[in-house]
């Protein structure tokens, strides 16, 4: 069957691109419409077709581009309708980001009529040159506007290019000179997953013969600044996050000892559990999950009367990256060893005192916010702050003398819109604060008395809460495996 269209690409470089086969079809075409920004590749196109038409005309007559690329498409199945074979020639690959092929395309189907695509070298192909990364073993790429009306998370773990910056949530034809500012949407959107200070790169291929490639490596955060130069239609280049290092079980001998002090006093503190990186990694998830966080007190959530959050609930469910984390061997040996047989995670939460003035936390027990669904079992949490703590900074306080495991005492409601439940009486209890350095991990039990101190520093105070209980199913479980 003939050919009535061909879709054509003129690969990125000038006319060095310019493929034998497509050069074929180019002398071919009885009729060859262009959408190409050289002058150079016309001029090239006009001695081997006698009929080229130059496209870039009919932005002129349109505010809305997808109106320029309708009406592009219109004028090229028109013409093949009249006899072909009839060309579209593009930059780069007439399938890759190009709209105006595509609605030729559907068009000319439509309508019943024959079109072949030709491969053309495209920026994709272009990028992994500049570089120098073999993609073939797993990348994402995306076009920035539907990624963000999309609302898609990248996978941070997979490198990312994304395209078409330059037309970021603008559906008009651009005619002033873009800079990164109007990037911002994608900026705050990539911040959520990768962290602000994640260094990238904004790479401009060469598209003509006598110019270079650009690279500008800079933090994610500075892509929206407005010296950002977008006229030539960068992409964006987001590296993979480095893996998370696991948290760090102290050896046995301390954790023995840290069991022996959690059974005296109610807590110990386990040194240098968490690695510098994953705090960064918690630091970056803490933003993302505050970000959709409503004003108000919620069954999952509150806030203070500013918006500043409090605590949040069931983070398990919202995170993969603390689902995970609360399931590595460091945190359940942990776990384990201190609760003295096999554990279950149940929940993890996050604590946060906004600012300076931050009211301190009611005493309570946390059994008591757990005795509706087991009271047969010890429970722990390791309180994981993404900062140093000292006192003024909101440090948890611990009652003395501590009661004993199984020994819940009478609560009643709490006005603390973060607590639902305090002691009725804690007056004859010493509190103790305890300091806790990045890194480090606070543990404690459920029956021991404890509150947060109130906020005079001013910089937020960030915590997570890794919560564990026995498990007496595993326990017989684990022994039943042990037995010769």
């Amino acid at each position: 069957m003939a050919t009535d269209i061909y879709l054509l690409g003129s690969g990125i470089r000038g006319t060095l691109h310019l493929t034998t086969e497509t050069l074929q079809a180019v002398e071919a075409c009885r009729c060859l419409f262009v959408l190409h920004p050289d002058q150079m590749v016309l001029d090239d196109l006009r001695r081997r077709c006698p009929d080229v038409r130059d496209l870039s005309a009919v932005y002129d007559r349109y505010d809305v581009r997808r109106d320029v690329y309708v009406e592009m498409s219109r004028l090229v199945v028109a013409e093949a309708q009249r006899g072909g074979p009839v060309g579209f020639m593009v930059h780069g690959h007439p399938l890759f980001l190009v709209s105006a092929a595509e609605y030729t395309l559907t068009l000319a189907t439509s309508r019943g009529m024959t079109t072949e695509i030709l491969a053309g070298v495209s920026s994709f192909d272009t990028l992994l040159c500049d570089l120098g990364i073999d993609y073939g073993y797993g990348v994402q790429i995306f076009d920035s506007t539907t990624l963000l009306d999309n609302d898609w998370t990248p996978n941070p773990k997979v490198p990312l290019l994304v395209f078409q910056l330059a037309t970021t949530r603008n559906p008009n034809v651009v005619t002033g000179r873009p800079t990164g500012a109007c990037l911002q949407p994608l900026v705050d959107h990539l911040i959520g997953t990768y962290g602000g200070d994640h260094m990238v790169k904004v790479v401009h291929s060469a598209a003509f013969l006598i110019e270079k490639t650009e690279i500008i490596e800079l933090p994610l955060a500075a892509v929206s600044v407005d010296s950002l130069d977008l006229e030539r239609r960068p992409t964006l280049h987001v590296p993979a996050l480095p893996e998370i290092t696991a948290p760090s079980a102290p050896p046995a001998a301390a954790l023995a000892d840290a069991r022996t002090h959690l059974r005296r006093h109610g807590w110990a503190l386990l040194p240098d559990v968490m690695p510098p990186d994953l705090l960064d990694a918690l630091s970056r998830e803490a933003d993302r999950i505050l970000a959709d966080v409503p004003a108000g007190v919620h069954r999952t959530a509150a806030t203070d009367p500013t918006g500043g959050v409090l605590v949040m609930n069931g983070l398990d469910a919202r995170s993969d990256l603390l689902f995970d984390l609360a399931r590595t061997p460091a945190m359940t040996d942990m776990a384990d060893a201190l609760l003295g047989k096999a554990s279950i995670p149940i929940h993890t939460e996050y604590f946060c005192k906004p600012r300076a003035g931050a009211a301190s936390t009611p005493p309570h027990q946390d059994q008591v916010f757990y005795q509706h669904h087991f009271d047969d079992e010890p429970a722990i949490t390791f309180w994981t702050p993404l900062q140093d703590v000292h006192p003024g900074d909101g440090v948890l306080e611990y009652g003395s003398p501590c009661p004993a495991m199984g020994d819940l005492l009478p609560h009643h409601g709490s006005d603390s819109p973060d607590f639902g439940a305090q002691l009725i009486d804690a007056t004859h209890y010493t509190f103790t604060p305890v300091a806790v350095p990045r890194g480090s991990c606070l543990v404690h039990h459920a029956y021991v008395v404890h509150r947060s101190g109130s906020m005079t520093s001013d910089a937020p105070r960030r915590v997570f809460a890794f919560n564990y209980r026995g498990s007496s199913y595993r326990e017989a479980r684990r022994r039943t495996a042990d037995r010769p």
